[in-house]
């Protein structure tokens, strides 16, 4: 009887658990950016272009929204991706640098593949916006981009990365 009564206890707060997750939410916690929330701007002092010209184009592999942006996204993975040597096993890894950067781009890329599909984004718009969001991101590497970095994991969404994105200046 015990036992029946338990689980039937256990099945209830189970099935409560969704409806209470806002209660368990630890103070200070973030929440997604919702639509039509008003990103901040980003000012950073450096800009430096990447220099596309001295890339051995073997070494690049291609990419669904043509030439200059394979070039653009193989000089944003060497920038943010350094390979490391294991002094202990005497193998090596690869450990990505300014990650929720990093990570965010991939994200872009990979929604904006999904945007071209549906017919959202022309190729050429989609080229343009990308090869925008590889420069931004290569030139904020080499300035400390926390702020930026904080509202990035608030970010769900590829109209939300892009207005964030689009919200870098440099001076």
């Amino acid at each position: 009887m015990k036992s029946l009564m338990l689980k039937k206890m256990t099945v209830l707060v189970m099935l409560m658990f969704p409806f209470l997750g806002g209660a368990f939410a630890e103070e200070g916690q973030t929440k997604k950016v919702r639509e039509g929330t008003t990103l901040p701007e980003f000012h950073f002092s450096h800009y430096q272009d990447p220099d596309t010209s001295s890339i051995d184009k073997a070494l690049v592999s291609p990419h669904f929204l043509g030439e200059d942006v394979s070039v653009l996204y193989y000089i944003f993975r060497q920038t943010y991706v350094a390979d490391k040597n294991d002094k202990v096993g005497g193998g090596s890894f690869q450990e990505v640098q300014k990650p929720v950067i990093y990570n965010s781009v991939l994200q872009i890329n990979k929604l904006l593949k999904k945007a071209v599909k549906e017919g959202t984004y022309t190729r050429e718009e989609a080229a343009e916006v990308m090869k925008d969001c590889l420069r931004k991101s290569y030139s904020i590497f080499f300035v400390d981009t926390k702020e930026f970095e904080a509202q990035l994991s608030d970010i769900d969404g590829l109209e939300q990365y892009l207005a964030l994105y689009r919200n870098i200046s440099f001076e």
